[in-house]
C-alpha cells in the first residue's frame, strides 16, 4: 500500500493510497471539522496555481457587476442609501474589493458570512464585513436539535453566539448579525441548515495530481 497526502496547517486535507493492483482511493479527513475542511480550501487556493487562477477569473467577474436599487415598477431610485452602502461596504474595502473577496469565499469555503454592523436593529448597517472562513469557530451554535417555526425559535437561534478572531483578539458575534451567502445551497447535508458545501471538495483529486505534477518537476 502506497500512501501519499496534501497537508494544510499541519493536519491532512486529503489522502491518496494505492494499493498491490494499483486502484487508487482518496479520503477526505474531516477532522472533526464542522465546516469541512472549507477554511483549508481557502488556503489551497492560495496555494494551488491553477484553483487560484479559476476563482481569481470567477471573484474579478462577480467584482464588475452593476448594482441598482429598484422599485416595484423597476425605476430605478437615485441615491439609494443600499447601494451606497454596497459601493462603501466598509471603511476598507471599495465594491470591487468587497465583491471580490466575497467570491472568493463563497468559491472556496461554500459559505460567505457577512457581518452587519448595526447601532440599531432596524437600522441600515454602518458597515459589512466578509468574514474570512478560517477564524470563524462557530462552536457547534449554527447546529439544530429541532426545526425553527416560530418567531420565539427564531430569535433564540439568532442570540447564540460565534467566535471571530480578528488580529489575535477574539470577538463574539451574535448569529443575527451575520447574513449567509451559500454558492451551492445550504441543507445539501445533514443539519447544515447554515452552511453549504465547498466545490472544491468536488475536485480534489485533479487538484492532488496538479500538486504532484508540480512537487515532481520541482516547480
Amino acid at each position: 500500500m502506497v500512501t501519499k497526502s496534501i497537508s494544510l496547517f499541519g493536519k491532512e486535507l486529503i489522502r491518496v493510497e494505492r494499493n498491490r493492483a494499483g486502484v487508487f482511493s482518496y479520503s477526505f479527513l474531516d477532522g472533526g471539522n464542522d465546516f469541512v475542511n472549507n477554511e483549508r480550501y481557502l488556503e489551497l487556493s492560495l496555494n494551488n496555481p491553477v484553483l487560484m487562477t479559476i476563482v481569481a477569473l470567477r471573484s474579478r467577474l462577480y467584482s464588475q457587476m452593476d448594482i441598482k436599487h429598484v422599485n416595484s415598477k423597476g425605476v430605478v431610485i437615485e441615491n439609494s442609501p443600499y447601494v451606497n452602502l454596497l459601493n462603501t461596504p466598509n471603511f476598507f474595502q471599495s465594491k470591487e474589493d468587497f465583491f471580490f473577496q466575497q467570491m472568493w469565499f463563497l468559491s472556496t469555503a461554500g459559505t460567505d458570512f457577512i457581518y452587519q454592523k448595526k447601532a440599531f436593529t432596524n437600522d441600515l448597517p454602518k458597515a459589512l464585513y466578509n468574514l474570512v472562513p478560517s477564524e470563524i469557530d462557530f462552536n457547534e451554535a449554527h447546529k439544530l436539535s429541532k426545526f425553527i417555526v416560530t418567531e420565539k425559535d427564531k430569535k433564540a437561534f439568532g442570540e447564540r453566539k460565534i467566535k471571530y478572531t480578528l488580529d489575535s483578539t477574539t470577538y463574539e458575534l451574535s448569529l443575527a448579525e451575520l447574513i449567509p451567502l451559500y454558492d451551492l445551497s445550504n441543507g445539501l447535508t445533514n443539519n447544515a441548515f447554515f452552511q453549504s458545501q465547498s466545490r472544491v471538495k468536488g475536485i480534489a483529486k485533479i487538484l492532488n495530481n496538479i500538486d504532484q505534477n508540480i512537487k515532481s518537476k520541482n516547480v
